[in-house]
């Protein structure tokens, strides 16, 4: 279960879908924003710029045919003409050599006008743009096989991009203004969720401070959620205390008539009876004290640590007590725990599987960002529908794992909680063979 927390199925989700909610919400605002600005500007530029060019190129080719017009019938007057329109052109003489021809959208607009009005003033006269930004001017030349004019007009009389530098330069900034404003959104909602996840991690590893830190903020739906964690972190640590000091207070309490016992079977005759007694007496204070091991919980303090040292640690051990156990080393993996509690987990398990059996391998394996210890045994197994209820307290299985072999049912209750805390999880099956245990546990690496 644990290894599929951060598995994703689908390409788009897996490599394209951002994987943070504060993305994804950044991503909804900023997606509609930017495609409605992307369609206006396209739109805008195609109906303003291709309209406006087209009547303002007819406006300039009016004045130039009436120029045409005027000086067919007499020059003089028709410069004198123009020049009241305000009209500055001028005749040049034969051949010119026009460079930089300017054939953007607007001149190509200007001289396809132009070829399409196809009178038989203006069919004479081939037409040239040439527009000089540095000058801020337009000069449009009509060229024909024995004159030629030159007319010179404002930039502005035929382009209009001005008004489109001012439409692109305010789309910008409204997109600015709405991307800072998506952010702002976006955070505000993303980070109490972020702090509501971080806070249930903490408090899931034994954190119970974090609690106090959590503010209640954000959305109504974000308040309600944070609010009722909060009450239901409460109800839990009350609970556990309630439990802890029960089971403490009564396993101290059991220790007083113990001692006093122990004390008059010293005293007394040495027969059958009395060692039957002294027996169950010893049961009895190996349940206490695994009663009291189990209240004290987990030992808080952490660090990184190797765990291939661990393991090498505890098989050596049982190596050099005559058990027949083996390791597999691998590569070196660390881990963020204390070594005493993962220590106390896994010598759990392996005092469990050599109660059962005869030999135990452990070998170790990495999954994305978790590593599996994984502990086999060759002893009787567990029944299927009881592999679960194992972690529970006090539970012991009557048939193949019964009181006689001591415990007190707290073992892999204990074990479970340890590996929960760190972020992991323990999964018990039964090998196919049905002949022992494998014992799996998987705890988070660092990479």
């Amino acid at each position: 279960m644990i290894n599929n927390i951060n598995q994703r199925r689908g390409f788009f989700r897996k490599y394209v879908l951002p994987k943070t909610i504060y993305s994804r919400l950044i991503l909804v605002i900023i997606i509609p924003i930017i495609s409605v600005q992307f369609f206006f500007l396209l739109t805008f530029s195609y109906r303003h710029g291709g309209h406006t060019s087209y009547a303002l190129s007819i406006s300039l080719i009016n004045e130039i045919k009436y120029f045409l017009s005027e000086y067919e019938k007499n020059p003089q007057e028709a410069f004198e003409k123009a020049k009241n329109l305000g009209v500055n052109v001028k005749e040049i003489k034969m051949p010119i050599n026009i460079k930089e021809q300017y054939e953007d959208r607007t001149g190509k607009v200007f001289i396809s006008e132009y070829k399409r009005v196809n009178t038989d003033i203006t069919k004479k006269f081939k037409p040239y743009v040439r527009l000089k930004e540095k000058q801020s001017i337009i000069e449009i030349y009509l060229t024909a096989k024995q004159k030629a004019f030159k007319f010179i007009y404002s930039e502005y009389r035929l382009y209009t991009y001005v008004t489109e530098q001012v439409v692109w330069l305010i789309t910008i900034l409204t997109g600015l203004l709405s991307a800072g404003w998506a952010l702002f959104i976006a955070r505000n909602q993303a980070l109490p969720i972020r702090n509501l996840s971080d806070s249930i991690i903490s408090f899931s590893r034994g954190d119970i401070d974090t609690i106090q830190k959590l503010e209640v903020r954000g959305s109504n739906e974000i308040r309600r959620a944070i609010y009722n964690f909060k009450i239901m972190a409460n109800r839990i640590l009350r609970h556990n205390k309630q439990r802890t000091n029960m089971l403490s207070g009564i396993s101290h309490d059991l220790r007083t008539p113990l001692t006093r016992m122990k004390l008059l079977l010293a005293m007394a005759e040495k027969n059958k009876t009395n060692k039957d007694l002294s027996d169950n007496i010893k049961d009895m204070e190996n349940m206490i004290e695994s009663y009291l091991s189990f209240t004290k919980g987990i030992a808080k303090k952490s660090h990184i640590m190797n765990i291939n040292k661990l393991l090498q640690s505890i098989t050596n051990k049982w190596k050099n007590a005559g058990k027949k156990i083996s390791y597999e080393n691998g590569k070196t993996i660390k881990i963020n725990a204390n070594p005493d509690n993962i220590k106390r987990v896994i010598e759990n398990i392996v005092t469990n599987g050599f109660k059962y059996g005869k030999n135990i391998s452990i070998k170790l394996t990495t999954e994305d960002e978790f590593v599996n210890i994984i502990i086999e045994d060759d002893g009787s197994g567990i029944p299927e529908d009881k592999l679960n209820e194992v972690f529970n307290p006090f539970y012991r299985i009557d048939e193949s794992r019964n009181k006689e072999t001591g415990g007190a049912g707290l073992g892999l209750s204990v074990a479970m909680d340890i590996i929960t805390y760190y972020g992991g999880n323990i999964v018990l099956e039964n090998r196919k063979d049905k002949s022992g245990l494998i014992a799996t546990i998987t705890l988070p690496m660092i990479v």
